[in-house]
């Protein structure tokens, strides 16, 4: 593992979303930190940055060129939201805004430029943030996520298209949970791990299959 360093740098943030489409890394959004120790320019953000790795001038270097695709895209600022890659479009799902406020919009582009809403409110009608979202066998799966009301979910929602969901019956034993690890090895396997379940902080695996 190394450090690669930006040029230029991107804007220091947290709470984003991240995926890979179109053979390039994705950045989405987020709350950005403030420029300075005395500044106060923290804000959050609906920036979209597209992410290539290249070789450097030097010798088995490597350098990352960050593209700023939008400064502010379609959707509106947030963090703690979810994106993923789906039938060559970006999505990007829930997350949470300024003074609180979660959303359930569904948004795709195929540029990350361009932005078109789904919906603007998804059957999961609760809105959530700190989610998971996941491409799996050709569907969108939203899992968990801390409610606007600050109860933590458990729901486990499909849609082939982000905007038509229905609910799953998640496994027995599968907790309320948020802040967790999800991905998906080689299309078959939907694996989870770890997260927060209310004042406790888990560290079960689980597969779906």
């Amino acid at each position: 593992m190394k450090r690669l360093d930006a040029s230029p740098p991107l804007r220091a943030r947290y709470g984003h979303a991240a995926a890979f489409h179109s053979h390039s890394v994705w950045i989405l959004g987020g709350f950005l930190a403030q420029t300075s120790p005395t500044s106060t320019d923290s804000s959050f953000s609906s920036d979209v940055w597209r992410v290539n790795l290249q070789s450097c001038s030097s010798p088995n270097a490597l350098c990352l060129l960050p593209e700023q695709v939008t400064v502010k895209a379609s959707w509106s600022s947030r963090y703690n939201h979810a994106a993923v890659s789906h039938r060559a479009a970006l999505m990007v799902l829930g997350g949470q805004a300024e003074g609180g406020r979660s959303f359930n919009d569904v948004w795709q582009s195929s540029d990350g430029d361009l932005w078109t809403q789904v919906t603007a409110s998804a059957a999961w009608s609760r809105r959530r943030s700190g989610h998971a979202l996941v491409a799996f066998k050709d569907h969108l799966l939203v899992i968990g996520g801390r409610l606007e009301d600050a109860m933590i979910s458990r729901e486990v929602w499909v849609s082939a298209d982000g905007s038509s969901w229905s609910q799953w019956s998640p496994p027995a034993g599968f907790v309320k949970i948020t802040q967790f690890g999800a991905a998906v090895n080689n299309g078959t396997q939907l694996l989870m791990f770890g997260g927060r379940s209310f004042n406790e902080v888990e560290n079960s695996f689980w597969v779906i299959e």
